[in-house]
């Protein structure tokens, strides 16, 4: 049994494209090798096929679609190939465009005519014009074929001063080398591409370029991003400047400060009496400072960090470190752990470290107990791990526990700027960890810090 029919016999060929011409509301037809219409089928203008046979396009249509057509038709000839253009025809609704095409027939031969198909695209080029980026279009040949009130507005240009030139002629002094071997791109491979540049004087501003390329050529969408690049530039300079200061209080300030201190420290015992409490209130004040320009630089670093920095840390030998180092800053006090640290990696960065320092130096210098003693503790979940620093101190009244960890709070009796523990709850939110806190037993606090653990 003979399967269904795959092709179109001849005779059906027509009727088949006038079908499809009527659907999606094209002019189309077929010319011969003078140009005079064989057939034509019409849908935007009230002519009988039988009308057409023999005559020009001048005698069927009004000049400013007669003339391109014809063009159109003549070129596909002399190359003996497939032409694309987009054509526009003045409308009362605002210009009318027509995406046309042409193809030689038998054009591996001398060619017998030309095929042709103008599809109404006014309601797209419509839809750019009603779009709030500026648009513009381009044929094959890099003429300019449609441009929108918004790049008018923006470039001072109307649309019949351009449309019908060269882009590259018009244009070409502007653009940079980099954005015309983008524009060449798309043209030659049909890819869409986005690029940010700079248009210089006379007009100043920057834009950010989408460019997508099809057989009839280019469509470009371009937005103002000048202020964003002003914002972002001005960002940019903040951002020298805060690394300039951070700079200034990491080593200038600090320096001076440590040697103070140093040479404090060396008259200190020599004095007696009120000049040896005035050393002592000195050398607090200086150690203060110090300790502050820590926190300013700690600061300074979180906010100026990458979040795509984060990487596998591990825990305990950072916790370790910190204990080491407290210890050796407060002799006095007593500072242990309960039982082995075990081995554990967050995903954090070298910041991890002030967390432990700061809640550690808090848990000490805030503890109204002789000795200060603080416990801490290092527990493994099964997608956590879980810091737990206990001390037998005063303890924190429960209606300060929930704002205990904004910027500028602090205890009561504190001398402290609060910042210590606001840089904690921002570098725990970083890591994507929690923090609380809990009476401990049978006296003061503990503060337990939980980080999410990455495997491997």
């Amino acid at each position: 049994m003979d399967g269904p029919q795959s092709h179109l016999t001849p005779e059906q060929v027509r009727p088949f494209l006038a079908f499809l011409l009527d659907i999606e509301g094209t002019i189309g037809g077929v010319v011969d090798t003078d140009l005079r219409y064989r057939w034509l089928q019409n849908c935007q203008f009230d002519l009988a096929t039988t009308d057409v046979s023999g005559r020009t396009n001048d005698e069927l249509f009004a000049p400013e679609l007669a003339d391109p057509l014809e063009a159109i038709q003549h070129e596909a000839l002399a190359a003996n190939a497939r032409i694309e253009r987009i054509v526009t025809v003045a409308d009362p609704d605002g210009p009318a465009r027509y995406r046309v095409v042409a193809e030689p027939i038998n054009a591996e031969t001398p060619a017998e005519g030309v095929v042709f198909a103008a599809l109404d695209a006014s309601t797209q080029y419509r839809s750019l014009q009603r779009t709030t980026d500026a648009a513009y279009t381009i044929d094959r040949d890099w003429t300019i074929t449609f441009w929108n009130d918004q790049v008018a507005s923006r470039t001072g240009i109307d649309p019949e001063e351009i449309i019908g030139r060269n882009f590259w002629d018009a244009f070409g002094t502007e653009i940079s080398a980099a954005a015309e071997r983008q524009f060449r791109r798309a043209m030659d491979t049909g890819e869409p591409v986005e690029f940010e540049e700079y248009v210089p004087e006379p007009f100043d501003y920057w834009i950010e370029v989408r460019v997508f390329g099809d057989a009839s050529g280019l469509l470009i969408h371009s937005r103002d991003i000048t202020v964003r690049k002003r914002y972002e530039r001005r960002l940019a300079e903040q951002r020298d400047a805060f690394e300039t200061l951070n700079q200034l209080l990491r080593h200038d300030i600090r320096n001076d400060l440590q040697v103070a201190l140093g040479y404090l420290e060396l008259l200190a015992p020599d004095l007696e009496g009120d000049a040896r409490e005035h050393a002592e209130t000195v050398q607090r004040s200086l150690t203060h400072a110090v300790d502050l320009t820590s926190t300013a630089q700690q600061m300074a670093e979180t906010i100026m960090r990458d979040e795509d920095e984060l990487r596998q840390v591990r825990v305990d030998t950072v916790l370790q470190r910190e204990l080491n180092a407290v210890r050796e800053a407060y002799p006095e006090a007593v500072v242990l752990t309960d039982g082995t640290l075990p081995s554990v990696t967050a995903l954090a960065d070298e910041l991890l470290e002030s967390i432990f320092r700061n809640l550690l130096k808090n848990a000490i210098q805030h503890n109204d107990k002789t000795p200060p003693e603080v416990v801490v503790s290092l527990r493994q979940g099964a997608n956590d791990v879980t810091v737990v620093i206990a001390d037998n101190g005063p303890g924190i009244p429960a209606d300060v526990r929930s704002d205990l960890f904004e910027k500028g709070v602090k205890g009561e009796y504190s001398t402290g700027t609060g910042i210590g523990l606001y840089l904690v709850r921002v570098l725990v939110d970083a890591y994507d960890g929690t923090i609380s806190i809990k009476d401990n037993s049978p006296a003061g606090t503990q503060i337990a810090v939980t980080l999410p653990t990455v495997s491997g």
